[in-house]
């Protein structure tokens, strides 16, 4: 099963700084979504991936928002829930939180979302 974010992306970004500075040792609730995302390894979740660590080094070291921005977006974009919410909602100008919660749910995605 593919996880979605349950938090806002600020705690899954103080994770990922926490897991880069090596202050992380065991799994966070962040973990799941984070591996799913291939920012953090599914072996260890108290180790960046390649992709995680490029977007460790653009977001706390250099302070490359734009960089740091395109590192996520590649990661997002290969997320199943990501693509199905972009082939289905592409061109709707109304698109809201609901739709989005309605091709989760109807493309089986809908596991942890609430009513």
């Amino acid at each position: 099963m593919t996880a979605i974010p349950s938090r806002g992306w600020d705690s899954y970004h103080s994770a990922i700084q926490a897991i880069g500075e090596r202050r992380s040792t065991s799994s966070s609730p962040e973990a799941a979504f984070l591996q799913n995302l291939g920012l953090v390894s599914s072996d260890d979740p108290a180790q960046l991936t390649a992709e995680g660590v490029a977007y460790f080094t653009a977001a706390f070291i250099l302070q490359d928002e734009a960089a740091a921005m395109h590192t996520l977006q590649t990661a997002l974009l290969r997320m199943p829930p990501v693509i199905a919410i972009a082939q289905m909602l592409d061109g709707v100008a109304t698109a809201s939180r609901s739709s989005v919660e309605v091709v989760l749910r109807s493309q089986g995605f809908g596991a942890g979302l609430k009513d």
